[in-house]
């Protein structure tokens, strides 16, 4: 049986390598925000080398995301996937949280046999950001980068969105790329939305966009599309017609579906009605 360890920090330049062999998005900074804010675990080959990976993320002691399971192509179908998930379930429910992940059409069903169930419906998006000057609506005309003053009433309104504090981890993000986080206010300066983006390897994700209604999210997101370069990725609920539909209007395609799924636990945490784009598979 292959040997596992702690994944750390120093193990991103090659955990990288596995999610680059994968074509999957992640950079370096991805990496570091995973293992700053979670648990990585990893499986060693008969050299030592790192050949398989995963990372718990918990919110509170209410639920933790599991992503970033990667097996390099030549140790694949050995059951190391499912070993790590396993370990992961295992790690998650000791402490008394739910675990949580997004699937793929694949990994879902992977996943039901080990005890998951299907909460909500995604769809990821992949387009072209547009690079130039936002042009300002009603809606869109309060919509203004995020300040620090910001942050506690954005603690509370995702919160409850989302189901768990995830504050430090939004702090980061707004580090990470601050003229990219944006809040949306209300008529009294009140908040009415927040978008976020996360530059990766190949792609800009676009999320967590949470938001009151449907106009204030579709005039984040069309914001964060009109001001940003390049490839962008955006994972939206399915329930979320006017933006899916916006998004394919504006040459937005259709990457792949995905499923959020809860261990054992059939009612979601959050609120659907809020959430309009999440953070990313990895990280919810």
């Amino acid at each position: 049986m292959l040997e596992e360890r702690a994944l750390t920090l120093a193990d991103i330049p090659v955990a990288l390598a596995l999610s680059t062999e994968a074509g999957w998005n992640q950079s370096a900074a991805d990496w570091a925000l995973l293992l700053t804010f979670g648990r990585g675990f990893a499986l060693l080959g008969p050299d030592a080398s790192i050949v398989a990976t995963a990372v718990v993320v918990p919110y509170e002691r209410r639920f933790a995301w599991i992503g970033m399971v990667i097996v390099t192509a030549a140790f694949r179908r050995l059951g190391l996937a499912t070993r790590l998930l396993q370990r992961c379930i295992t790690t998650i429910c000791a402490s008394g949280a739910v675990p949580v992940l997004d699937a793929t059409p694949a990994g879902r069903e992977v996943y039901r046999k080990l005890g998951f169930v299907d909460t909500w419906e995604l769809q990821r998006y992949a387009g072209a950001g547009m690079a130039r000057a936002a042009t300002a609506s009603a809606a869109e005309a309060r919509i203004r980068r995020l300040n620090p003053a910001d942050l506690e009433q954005l603690r509370a309104f995702d919160g409850d969105a989302f189901g768990a504090d995830r504050f430090a981890l939004l702090d980061r993000l707004r580090e990470n790329l601050p003229e990219a986080a944006l809040v949306a206010e209300h008529a009294d300066g009140t908040l009415a939305g927040m978008a976020f983006q996360r530059p990766g390897r190949t792609a800009t994700q676009i999320g967590p966009v949470i938001a009151a209604d449907a106009r204030v999210a579709l005039a984040l997101i069309a914001h964060a599309v009109r001001t940003t370069s390049g490839s962008l990725l955006i994972d939206v609920p399915l329930e979320h017609t006017r933006v899916n539909e916006w998004l394919e209007a504006q040459g937005f395609a259709v990457e792949r579906p995905l499923t959020r799924m809860q261990y054992d636990v059939a009612t979601p945490f959050g609120r659907l009605d809020r959430t309009f784009a999440i953070a990313g598979p990895e990280i919810g």
